[in-house]
């Protein structure tokens, strides 16, 4: 994959372990947390251990690239996206987070297009697979809006609130996503 992605708004480029303060301003929120499924992080030097093994992996093939997302504007590192793990050789599971004061502008779904157009068109992958917790009303809506297909729904051992949740398995697939665009242009 390309080693930075440009958008209207956003510039993407691979994680490093320096993000790690700016990557604590977020995942040390509550509201995050919960929404990952990750517990509170409680330090920068916890985040940049998490970075070095996330890079790690990643420069060992578990899966091609993290992107760290910098809101073009103030070049202020707002999130991050990438793949998360390699569920066989044709596919890749998806993930992503966005600092809470960038909620509800369409910057994931920015993101998510360019990330997504890159993957399928220079790694050879069939299928995008993406999981959520189904009361992760934002993040189903993104996985929606960049064409993801709801493939199932299944209780999680895990609770949050002290209520089994539920995971939203979602799909998309090179031909989908192939053809959305095709129909766009």
């Amino acid at each position: 994959m390309n080693s930075r992605l440009e958008t209207e708004r956003l510039l993407l480029r691979p994680l490093t372990v320096e993000d790690a303060p700016a990557i604590f301003g977020y995942v040390s929120l509550a509201e995050v947390a919960r929404l990952s499924g990750l517990p509170v992080a409680t330090s920068t030097a916890a985040v940049q251990d998490q970075l070095r093994q996330r890079i790690a992996d990643a420069q060992m093939g578990a899966y091609p690239v993290i992107y760290a997302i910098l809101f073009k504007e103030t070049n202020r590192l707002i999130g991050t996206i990438g793949f998360t793990r390699r569920l066989h050789e044709t596919c890749l599971v998806i993930g992503y987070s966005l600092h809470p004061d960038y909620w509800g502008q369409g910057l994931m779904v920015e993101a998510g297009k360019a990330f997504v157009q890159e993957a399928f068109a220079s790694l050879s992958i069939d299928t995008i697979e993406l999981y959520t917790y189904a009361f992760n009303h934002q993040s189903r809506r993104i996985a929606e809006k960049l064409g993801f297909q709801q493939e199932r729904l299944y209780p999680h051992d895990k609770k949050v609130d002290g209520h089994t949740v539920h995971i939203a398995q979602y799909a998309l697939a090179r031909e989908e996503w192939e053809k959305r665009n095709k129909e766009k242009a």
